[in-house]
């Protein structure tokens, strides 16, 4: 754990306004260390002589965001976030994180940083500080592309996950590798509205399966992957016999919304021992209750492990609290989720 006297802070940030305000605020927290430049020349030399414990960079700046991103990441393994307005840059977005951007922070005026907004990049530059980064943080283990092994599937299990922090990437890594036939998969990964449409576009052309974001009141069907639209809770529900999406804009659960959490107790309270909880990689502890009352009504629960997280923050409190069955690295856990629901 970084000590919190020691975060060495930096900032690429080409809008001056935005430079003053960053720097009346951060000087004033002791335990930042803060650098601030608008020139990406310099910016890239105190990473590689002076590599902070955290980078803020502006996707604004006279390169090619994502290159520059690959070739850091390639060398060093900083926590970063990438800010910006992204309303009309959703697909760069979702490439970020994909790529190694830990957090995407979209904002349209400089004016969006008031005091409020400050405490909490605050916060989330403290909570990126104690990250501590593999070499490589999307799988732990090479493992057998399972998509052409012909199989039957149960047709009453459905699966839900719920990932955080490097859970594009294991979300990704997961969804490429399971076949037609699948059962339903809900999903609920910390992500801003502007792109959970995009991920979900994204990992829609990787997969034989379908997957959408998620509309409120749509029959849960197979081979079709919801995932839970940003700044909506994603449940299910239950008319006769047949599953239903339900969103909501209940209050957020762990300051999430959509909360892992909410759909967890969702699909234990409807689905019990026909589902299967997976908790991926995630800062904070979202979805452990939810993961436990999952597993206390018959539910088959899956943590992934420490090795193969980049975060072990989700699954390492919900293993703690006895809510995980098996604790398995991402390599594996799409095996596992074909070996649980098919016949």
């Amino acid at each position: 754990m970084i000590d919190v006297n020691t975060i060495k802070l930096l900032i690429i940030e080409p809008n001056k306004n935005l430079i003053k305000t960053f720097k009346a605020y951060f000087n004033n927290i002791n335990y930042i260390n803060l650098t601030i430049t608008n020139d990406i020349k310099t910016g890239r030399n105190l990473i590689v002589y002076d590599t902070p414990n955290v980078l803020i960079i502006n996707k604004n700046l006279d390169i090619d965001i994502l290159s520059f991103l690959k070739k850091v990441f390639k060398f060093k393994n900083i926590p970063t976030l990438v800010t910006g307005d992204f309303s009309n840059d959703k697909e760069l977005g979702v490439e970020l994180v994909e790529n190694g951007a830990l957090e995407i922070l979209s904002f349209n005026s400089p004016i969006f940083f008031d005091n409020q907004n400050l405490k909490k990049l605050e916060k989330k530059i403290y909570a990126l500080s104690l990250i501590k980064l593999h070499k490589k943080n999307t799988v732990s283990q090479p493992s057998k592309n399972i998509l052409n092994i012909p199989t039957k599937f149960n047709p009453n299990k459905i699966i839900a996950i719920g990932a955080s922090t490097g859970g594009p990437v294991a979300l990704k890594e997961i969804i490429k590798k399971l076949p037609l036939g699948m059962p339903p998969i809900l999903i609920t990964q910390h992500m801003p509205e502007f792109f959970t449409s995009s991920f979900a576009s994204h990992l829609d052309t990787i997969t034989p399966l379908t997957v959408i974001e998620a509309k409120d009141n749509i029959l849960l069907e197979k081979n079709t992957v919801y995932i839970a639209p940003g700044d909506r809770h994603l449940e299910v529900k239950k008319i006769g016999n047949q599953l239903y999406t339900k969103l909501t804009l209940n209050e957020p659960v762990h300051f999430q919304r959509p909360s892992v959490e909410v759909l967890f107790y969702s699909v234990g309270k409807y689905c019990g021992k026909n589902a299967i909880g997976v908790i991926l990689t995630g800062m904070g502890k979202d979805g452990a209750k939810g993961l436990l009352y999952m597993k206390n009504q018959g539910a088959y629960t899956i943590g992934q492990d420490k090795e193969s997280s980049t975060v072990y923050g989700m699954p390492k409190a919900a293993y703690e609290i006895g809510a995980v069955k098996t604790q398995i690295p991402l390599s594996q856990i799409a095996n596992y989720l074909v070996k649980l629901t098919r016949l």
